[in-house]
This record gives structure tokens, C-alpha cells and sequence, in this order.
């Protein structure tokens, strides 16, 4: 089993003027973990199926991951936007993000 972090500082490069919010345009911290586990050979995935098989049709190897990562945005107030001044005011943004995935190696 193999358990992975991680950290991202994004530092935001839109000023007031340009700024548009159809695009996330904040600092951020980004945070990730990610899990996974690689069965081969001889064992049994998950205590129930073959890892390694004779044949040819059959994987070498089945493994299984997981990983989550989470942005913090920190929050923005946008003032004397030249393009389009409806934009002006306050932006907050928060993402979410998991992923899973099988792994077969033939």
C-alpha cells in the first residue's frame, strides 16, 4: 500500500480591471492525498481473486487507488473593473475533488 500528500500555493495573476468570473481567478492552497494498493503474483485482491495468472488473457498484477484533493480559495473582493464593472464585489470559491480508479497490468 502506498499513501501519497501533497501541497499547491497558487497566487492569483488577474488584477481588478481585467478580472472575469467566468474563470476562477483567486489564491488558492490546494491539499491532496491519495491511497493505493497493488496486488501481483501469488496473493489474492482483496482476499478474493487471483493477482497473477497463467494465461495470457489474465492480469499480472490488479490494483485499486483513491485519491481526494481539496482547493481553498481565499475569498476576493473585486473593485473598478474597467471591462465590465457588474463583476465588481465579493468572490468566494471552494472545490472538491475525488477520484477512484481500478489498475490491471497484463
Amino acid at each position: 500500500m502506498a499513501v501519497r500528500s501533497g501541497h499547491t500555493r497558487t497566487e492569483n495573476p488577474v488584477p481588478d480591471i481585467t478580472f472575469n468570473p467566468a474563470t476562477i481567478s483567486l489564491s488558492a492552497n490546494t491539499l491532496s492525498i491519495r491511497a493505493g494498493f497493488l496486488c501481483k503474483g501469488p496473493a489474492r485482491f482483496l482476499g478474493l481473486v487471483p493477482c497473477g495468472g497463467a494465461s495470457a488473457l489474465w492480469p499480472k498484477a490488479i490494483g485499486i487507488n483513491a485519491a481526494f484533493q481539496e482547493w481553498f480559495y481565499e475569498s476576493r473582493t473585486v473593485t473598478g473593473n474597467l471591462i465590465n464593472p457588474n463583476v465588481n464585489g465579493n468572490y468566494h470559491a471552494h472545490i472538491h475533488l475525488g477520484t477512484f480508479s481500478f489498475r490491471f497490468m497484463f
